[in-house]
């Protein structure tokens, strides 16, 4: 791997570690404070943590569940604005969400508070908008919980009494004890409200991608983080040829919209554009229905300088250092 910046990559061990090593040859070279950099990519938080607590990591940006009251109570512990939105794709293409209906019914059945206070517990902020607010910008409200109207868009449906039966849903998400958390408490809120069947079903990251990819699913976890500090970020994904839609879902009127706000420069009527492009995605089209978005949450050594919090969570290594 051939680059100019401060560090470069001196190993890279799969499920062990990467290694990052000053680079002699940058241009400011000699304002980099840390020689080394070592990174673990741990699936399991518990050990991750553990590491943590016996001085082997200085920063650990990814929380064990069942420990975050704990955690919290550290004074290292930080929750930050992140621009990011978790969120689940619904597949437009198979049954039963290739009926309006049934996914309005699934989006004004979930309640985001009670994952956001329950389960996450991080501070995340329950929405059914997909944009979080930046630059100006203020999202639409979205679907909330309301299960009479959840109901009544399932009985609008082509499912139920005297109709064709509902068939089971199955729940795809990559393998993480938060995700399962998340989906098993989904499955019992559309249970509880709409009587439906949700299996569950994890996936490996690789084969998880793979299988959104080939729209293998019936409706799957999902998030987005915005590549830069703009609505737009977010917008372009469901485009009709988006290569990041994998909802099946094409909409002309979208398009326009998120289209003609590409292309106006007065603020005001460009978030106006927006605005309308994002109730049409999410209250009444629906390919995706939102939980929460995020907050950077985690625990960093009282040592470790200059890493300063920002909405995307992005930190420059060549302005960080360790106090002794």
């Amino acid at each position: 791997m051939v680059g100019n910046g401060p560090f470069t990559l001196a190993a890279w061990r799969p499920k062990q570690e990467i290694v990052l090593k000053k680079n002699p040859r940058y241009w400011d070279a000699e304002f980099v404070k840390l020689d080394q950099i070592t990174a673990y990519p741990y699936d399991n938080a518990e050990t991750a943590y553990k590491l943590y607590q016996d001085g082997a990591i200085h920063w650990l940006p990814q929380l064990p569940l069942p420990k975050l009251d704990e955690i919290r109570r550290r004074a290292e512990y930080y929750a930050a604005p992140y621009f990011g939105t978790y969120f689940y794709r619904l597949n437009t293409t198979r049954p039963p969400f290739d009926d309006l209906h049934v996914r309005r019914a699934v989006a004004w059945a979930i309640d985001r508070t009670a994952i956001t206070a329950q389960i996450v517990r991080g501070g995340q902020i329950p929405a059914g908008s997909l944009c979080p607010a930046v630059a100006g910008y203020t999202p639409v409200a979205g679907p909330g919980l309301d299960i009479a109207r959840a109901r009544q868009e399932l009985a609008a449906s082509a499912y139920g009494p005297g109709k064709q039966p509902l068939p089971p849903i199955e729940l795809h998400f990559s393998t993480s004890e938060m995700h399962k958390a998340i989906a098993e408490t989904v499955a019992q809120q559309l249970k509880a409200a709409l009587g439906m069947e949700v299996v569950l079903r994890s996936s490996e990251w690789k084969t998880y991608l793979s299988e959104q990819d080939r729209l293998d699913y019936t409706m799957s976890r999902s998030a987005w983080i915005g590549d830069y500090a703009d609505p737009d970020t977010f917008f372009t994904l469901f485009l009709s040829h988006g290569g990041n839609n994998k909802t099946g879902w094409k909409n002309p009127q979208y398009d326009a919209l998120v289209g003609a706000a590409q292309t106006e420069t007065v603020a005001a009527k460009r978030w106006a554009l927006y605005h309308q492009a994002e109730t049409l995605l999410v209250e009444d089209q629906c390919p995706v229905v939102c939980l929460y978005t995020y907050v950077a949450q985690g625990l960093l050594d009282q040592r470790v300088m200059g890493l300063e919090h920002n909405i995307r969570d992005l930190h420059p290594w060549q302005f960080v250092w360790l106090e002794p």
